[in-house]
């Protein structure tokens, strides 16, 4: 089976090649393409009860509604309302589903999807449309709901880039999605691809098409037209996974992964055999003082367990060397921790350019910064990987709140040119504006996202 956003990347890529100055266009349905239009029903349903004194839907869980919208009364029906309820309940839900605190409250998009309309956007040329079949009088309301959703993705949907439905709810969807692709081709654009839940749409879309010049995508969400009408060419999924979409390879080159958390077996073994090249620890001292072990959390706030396994660094560090790959160490903790770990990696003998070492500015104080940087003054100079040179910082140092320590910046001796508070929002890298944009699809179980800045700009580091 295909895997649907790689087929719309292939098609992309070709489409470029192909047309290298034009406008490109991706055009996405809305709903139950874009939104999980389970939450919606949800909202509107325990609104009815809060309104109506009742309790039909107190406990009710959004994964118990694997039914579409239209067709809430089939679900009613198995809840065991009785005929007057439904009736009543049914009115009441169609004269509430559109309301504008629905549109704004209830509204929430599948996982992924504001990623890859965002990847798409910060291409050059590149375009996402919008083709609903909503009628035109939502669509202050819905251009209003949308870009408050896709706000923090930096995503924005501009009314120019909106197609709605001429024709009143329920009217004419079919024809309205085929007048909407003729409509964006008729303002220049050369549509890549068209993305909907519909088979229905899909198929309308597929007979106006005969040459197959756009790449037609099935959201396998939830759906009311029958499935049969799902184009045989067309591609079906449902997860919007970016890794799928773009790819390590696509990627600006100056960026590279980090796997994080390489504190347990599991994770050395999972990450040794993955294409990735740098993993981080976390450094600190075992409880009585005398090892290096690898834990995130303090012992302070988070004791030893009597069944706790302690990760000890000097196997893990062997584990590393032997298999090739390159080092980032998260120094939890300062004093004794820095000066063992700069004698085992002098043991070890792991080249310079394959460490990186990253601290809060509390733990490390200005001696573990001199240390690290005398013990590898080389480290900070380049990278080489496999998505090329990489410029970068040998320390990332962060400020607690309100932590006022001098900039070392101010002081080369250091061997560091940058300080960075806080966490880089986006918009601070080229490359983070798809980064930061929330890494739901990365494939990786995500703890946190790093960027680590070059000398003198230009790259960054990536860490999941």
């Amino acid at each position: 089976m295909k895997n649907w956003m790689k087929a719309l990347a292939r098609r992309y890529e070709e489409t470029r090649r192909q047309n290298p100055r034009q406008k490109l266009l991706v055009i996405f349905d809305i709903d139950g393409t874009i939104l999980d239009m389970r939450y919606m029903m949800l909202y509107v349903l325990q609104l009815f009860d809060r309104e109506h004194g009742t309790r039909y839907f107190e406990n009710l869980d959004v994964e118990e509604l694997n039914i579409h919208e239209n067709q809430l009364e089939t679900f009613l029906v198995a809840r065991g309302l009785s005929d007057e309820a439904r009736e009543t309940l049914m009115k009441w839900y169609e004269k509430n589903r559109w309301a504008p605190s629905a549109v704004m409250q209830s509204h929430r998009p599948f996982r992924g999807v504001l990623e890859v309309i965002r990847w798409f956007q910060i291409q050059p040329e590149t375009y996402v449309a919008l083709n609903t079949g909503r009628p035109e009088f939502l669509r202050a309301d819905t251009l209003r709901s949308l870009n408050a959703l896709a706000g923090e993705f930096r995503v924005d949907f501009k009314s120019e880039l909106l197609f709605m439905n001429p024709s009143n709810w329920e009217h004419d969807i079919v024809l309205s999605k085929v007048a909407g692709i003729r409509h964006f081709e008729s303002e220049g654009f050369k549509v890549v691809a068209f993305i909907d839940n519909e088979p229905a749409n899909l198929k309308a879309v597929a007979d106006a098409d005969p040459e197959q010049n756009i790449l037609l995508l099935h959201a396998d969400t939830l759906f009311e037209s029958h499935p049969r009408h799902v184009p045989a060419h067309s591609v079906s999924g449902k997860d919007y996974d970016l890794v799928s979409l773009i790819g390590e390879e696509s990627l600006p080159k100056h960026v590279q992964f980090v796997w994080q958390g390489v504190n347990d077996i599991p994770n050395l073994r999972q990450f040794l055999a993955s294409n990735i090249t740098w993993g981080e620890m976390d450094l600190r001292m075992d409880p009585e003082g005398r090892d290096l072990i690898l834990r995130h959390d303090d012992f302070y706030e988070f004791p030893h367990g009597e069944d706790e396994s302690l990760s000890y660094f000097e196997p893990f560090l062997a584990s590393f060397e032997k298999g090739g790959k390159s080092l980032q160490i998260d120094f939890k903790e300062g004093g004794p921790c820095v000066d063992r770990a700069i004698d085992l990696l002098e043991k070890v003998a792991i080249p310079e350019e394959r460490l990186c070492f990253k601290g809060n500015l509390h733990h490390l104080e200005e001696r573990g910064i001199r240390l690290l940087s005398a013990a590898f003054a080389r480290a900070g100079e380049e990278v080489l990987g496999p998505l090329g040179r990489l410029g970068r910082e040998s320390l990332r140092l962060e400020l607690g709140p309100g932590e006022k320590a001098r900039n070392p910046r101010a002081d080369p001796s250091l061997g560091i040119s940058r300080r960075h508070r806080g966490s880089p929002g986006p918009g601070s890298l080229p490359a983070s504006d798809f980064i930061l944009a929330r890494c739901h699809r990365l494939g990786f179980q995500l703890s946190s996202v790093v960027l680590l800045w070059p000398r003198g700009g230009g790259g960054a580091e990536l860490s999941v």
